[in-house]
């Protein structure tokens, strides 16, 4: 359970941290990050809480945020983080699309300096909550891009959103099986590279796999 409270430098962020945190909690999630000095002032108000542990899910949802991205992801407080691209699209004066091409590079900006600093990050969310199809549609270009989760705004989508994200039966035994046949390879002395259905399977592919795999469990 993370709490979501205003943003740093609002009139309420303060009061958020010191009274709005129950007894349970994971963490926060903090809203327009912008500057690493924000991010020391969540830790400091975290501490002066006594919430000294918990974690924070960082949301990069304007231009600057997705600038400094990398550092933003990387600072100590941080445990997660999340693109916005609605906030994004109105900081860039842009037009919001069906076809989200208009925040590709963000969102590969913000899931590419999640990697670099090894913390999950979400992707944006999907107004029209009731347009499952649209969802089912982002989360899996999500997952594609290297995204570990995506933002909900209604009950209706977690469901959506553990689907995408959680590899089915097939897929899994796809991958264990190739797993299988690549360490059996290796075994014999012919490891490296084999040819699974016309496919050349080499290193990369059998990570991808064992991720699967993992991702399942």
């Amino acid at each position: 359970m993370f709490i979501r409270v205003n943003a740093v430098g609002t009139d309420w962020f303060e009061a958020d941290v010191a009274d709005g945190i129950p007894d349970g909690a994971t963490g926060i999630l903090v809203p327009m990050v912008e500057a690493l000095d924000q991010l020391d002032r969540v830790a400091e108000a975290l501490a002066d809480a006594g919430h000294r542990t918990l974690g924070v899910v960082a949301g990069l949802e304007t231009a600057a945020g997705v600038a400094g991205a990398r550092e933003f992801l990387d600072h100590p407080v941080v445990t997660a983080g999340y693109f916005g691209a609605e906030d994004f699209v109105a900081d860039m004066g842009g037009v919001r699309t069906d076809s989200n091409i208009e925040v590709l590079h963000a969102r590969s900006e913000v899931v590419l300096a999640g990697r670099l600093a090894r913390v999950p990050v979400l992707d944006q969310v999907v107004v029209r909550f009731s347009d499952h199809e649209r969802f089912q549609r982002e989360a899996a270009e999500a997952r594609a891009l290297g995204y570990a989760g995506k933002m909900c705004i209604h009950p209706s989508q977690v469901a959506l959103s553990h689907a995408a994200f959680t590899p089915g039966p097939d897929e899994v035994a796809a991958a264990q099986a190739l797993i299988d046949m690549y360490e059996a390879a290796e075994k014999s002395g012919k490891g490296g590279i084999i040819v699974v259905d016309g496919r050349m399977i080499d290193g990369p592919l059998v990570a991808q796999a064992r991720r699967v795999v993992e991702s399942a469990d």
